[in-house]
């Protein structure tokens, strides 16, 4: 009876120490997948929510070993965490998947065709494409929005999301890329 019990206790716990949640403020460290589906052993970096809005958006925040954290203004999901990067010539779609905590990174070249960015106004959160940099970000880039700022940063994704959703709906595969998956543990 007691094995039973300790078992029990045991799987209540492992149970939910696996199903953490972004959402609750769960801290995660992100490693790039190699090829042969193994852990890079250098290229980590943190991802957590530095702030929730109304309708689910959200700022978090991940880096890595060769730049400062980036800010990213993003929409919780059902099943995922969405956000966008964009630079002057692209847009990287970011999803961290809830159940398997995976974060996958879809680089996507911004279509001459349509205006871009958003005529309302340029984000907070946008980047620059170094070479052997990656992304960077503005100084100064903070999670705390002002309403003015929110309703530019929500009316900018929604402008993206479109963008992205034009592009998969029409098959214009040429704009997609690159694609990088990371594995996620709880921090």
């Amino acid at each position: 009876m007691k094995k039973i019990f300790i078992f029990i206790i045991l799987s209540l716990l492992s149970f939910s120490l696996s199903h953490a949640d972004i959402t609750k403020g769960t801290k995660y460290q992100c490693a790039l997948t190699m090829f042969d589906g193994n852990d890079h052993p250098t290229i980590r970096w943190p991802l957590k929510i530095l702030k929730s809005y109304d309708d689910n958006f959200v700022v978090y925040s991940h880096g890595n070993i060769v730049r400062k954290p980036l800010l990213v203004f993003g929409k919780l999901y059902s099943d995922a965490l969405v956000g966008f990067l964009y630079a002057d010539k692209l847009i990287q779609v970011e999803y961290f998947y809830y159940e398997n905590n995976e974060l996958v990174f879809y680089l996507f070249e911004i279509d001459k065709d349509q205006i871009f960015p958003n005529p309302k106004g340029e984000s907070l959160f946008i980047v620059k494409d170094e070479s052997m940099r990656g992304f960077t970000q503005a100084s100064g880039v903070k999670a705390e929005l002002n309403e003015n700022q929110l309703n530019l940063e929500k009316a900018i994704f929604y402008f993206i999301e479109n963008h992205i959703n034009q592009i998969m709906n029409n098959k214009k595969n040429h704009l997609f890329l690159d694609e990088s998956s990371h594995k996620c543990r709880v921090n």
